[in-house]
């Protein structure tokens, strides 16, 4: 490929200072190729003049050479430069037709089409949502008996399919009352008509006599009713059995 030919294909910045230093190189090859011809062409009384000529654009010292060594040393450099400054044009053509095609791909290059939408969906109507899972929450006043029960809490949540768990949560202190022994709290949810619908009984952890707050206790398990027609809940303190200690 000749220089005139590469001209369609330089696109973008860094593929036109290649095709320019290309250019460099081929004029400056052509020039020595003319002035080659010139000495091998030239009459012998001319041919002294464009040796000395050449070796002064070649920047060579010839002043202490005969007029043989100075043309043999002359077209020999002539050669070697010419060879050299062959191979520089083609490597900066071939990295600046490298570049133009890296151009052109991505000019070229179709942008990636948008992902398609969501597709709606189709409801109907009238048609009934996901039901929110339901939550009641019931409480219950404190209670005393050789200690006290307090912020007691029960948590029932369904689980949509007629059933559920619960979750329950008070705490307890021997003040005032007594601490050790074996006591338990039953714990019954009720129906809208006062009706047990699930006892929950928790054994009263009564290692400590629990000043201040008091020992925080819970318990959680499945419901076996639907929670829907939880209304409110009972809670019943035992005896205490086994005590062998005293008051708090």
């Amino acid at each position: 490929m000749n220089l005139a030919a590469a001209i369609p294909y330089v696109t973008g910045g860094l593929s036109l200072v290649a095709f320019v230093i290309a250019a460099i190189f081929y004029a400056y090859r052509a020039s020595l190729k003319q002035r080659r011809d010139i000495i091998l062409s030239a009459p012998p009384a001319d041919r002294i003049e464009a040796i000395d000529s050449t070796a002064d654009f070649l920047r060579i010292d010839t002043a202490a050479l005969n007029q043989k060594a100075k043309e043999r040393i002359i077209l020999e450099q002539i050669k070697v430069r010419s060879e050299r400054n062959y191979m520089i044009f083609f490597a900066s053509l071939f990295f600046g037709l490298i570049l133009a095609v890296i151009a052109l791909v991505t000019i070229l290059r179709p942008e990636p089409s948008p992902a398609p939408a969501p597709a709606p969906v189709a409801t109907v109507p009238g048609s009934p949502s996901a039901p929110e899972p339901l939550v009641k929450v019931f409480t219950h006043p404190d209670l005393s008996r050789e200690g006290r029960i307090m912020q007691i809490k029960v948590t029932v949540v369904s689980n949509g399919r007629g059933g559920g768990s619960f979750n329950v949560d008070f705490f307890w202190t021997g003040s005032p009352g007594t601490w050790s022994g074996s006591q338990s709290t039953t714990i019954t949810i009720l129906g809208q008509s006062g009706e047990v619908l699930q006892g929950i009984t928790i054994p009263i952890d009564r290692s400590g006599c629990f000043y201040g707050g008091g020992n925080h206790q819970t318990k959680g398990g499945e419901l076996t009713f639907d929670p829907k027609i939880a209304a409110s809940i009972g809670v019943t303190l035992s005896e205490v059995h086994n005590r062998t200690e005293g008051g708090c």
